[in-house]
């Protein structure tokens, strides 16, 4: 019975004789090297989000979330790349990202990799002694702040990271 009801639905959906899927010159390689960035961060993001019926703990699933709203932010950015190339028929200037700013030079992110790191390591020692004590300690008041910086502090590494990378 589904079949039929389905059947029906469908043979009254108008299909378009031409779909476009790229806009643009199609011969553009800046442009379709831009199509493919943003294909490939579709396809991550896709993977990430599968992740999530793997975790098994509140923590696996914030790490995911973390890489998934890292990938989405790219996105976004690559979605502005590819309007602003198809307005102005050039790429569009350097953007950087104002919460996590990369140095620009390759020892400076070096530097500022291992400072992350040793930041990322100093919090989750404080948070190890805060867990240590009673409940009713005052330091227990600190957990959310602390939380919060090691959380950006690890968004940033991975910032700097992809930076070194390149």
């Amino acid at each position: 019975m589904n079949a039929l009801y389905l059947g029906h639905a469908l043979s009254e959906i108008k299909i378009p004789d031409e779909v476009a899927t790229t806009t643009g010159d199609p011969d553009d390689a800046e442009l379709r090297k831009l199509q493919r960035e943003r294909s490939s961060l579709f396809g991550k993001r896709a993977s990430w989000s599968n992740k999530f019926d793997i975790c098994q703990s509140n923590k696996q699933r914030a790490e995911v979330s973390d890489q998934i709203q890292i990938i989405q932010n790219d996105i976004k950015l690559i979605m502005r790349q590819i309007e602003y190339y198809e307005q102005h028929g050039k790429p569009m200037p350097v953007i950087i990202n104002e919460e996590y700013p990369v140095p620009a030079s390759e020892g400076d992110r070096y530097k500022k990799r291992a400072s992350l790191r040793a930041m990322i390591s100093q919090i989750k020692k404080k948070l190890r002694q805060i867990a240590d004590r009673p409940k009713n300690h005052p330091d227990w008041r600190k957990v959310d702040k602390l939380e919060s910086q090691l959380s950006h502090n690890e968004k940033y590494l991975v910032y700097v990271d992809r930076a070194i990378k390149g």
